[in-house]
């Protein structure tokens, strides 16, 4: 997990944030660069970022695609992975976290 403060962009829209979700006990931010950085508490994982730990700091989320191999376990589609990993919206709920990335249309 990257901390916000581990980057140094040259995007300035990198962390100008443009919205902004609050769960009952964790908040996201999202930025006009398409990225989500979330902090709080880690219950239940509901950070998304595959962890259960508090974060006290905005923290990156790794945002990825996934397809199925034929063996049926997930896999990183890395095809077009910086247009499928921008996300456009955000939202939370008390347990849950959820990103909008990419186009619902082929």
């Amino acid at each position: 997990m990257a901390r916000a403060t581990d980057y140094i962009h040259d995007d300035p829209g990198s962390f100008t944030v443009v919205q902004v979700a609050a769960g009952e006990a964790h908040t996201l931010a999202l930025t006009a660069s398409g990225s989500v950085y979330t902090w709080g508490r880690g219950q239940f994982g509901r950070m998304g970022m595959g962890v259960f730990q508090d974060e006290l700091e905005p923290t990156l989320v790794e945002i990825g695609a996934t397809v199925e191999e034929d063996n049926g376990l997930p896999t990183r589609d890395d095809r077009d992975s910086a247009e499928r990993s921008r996300v456009t919206q955000i939202a939370a709920g008390a347990y849950h976290s959820l990103a909008l990335a990419g186009s619902i249309f082929p």
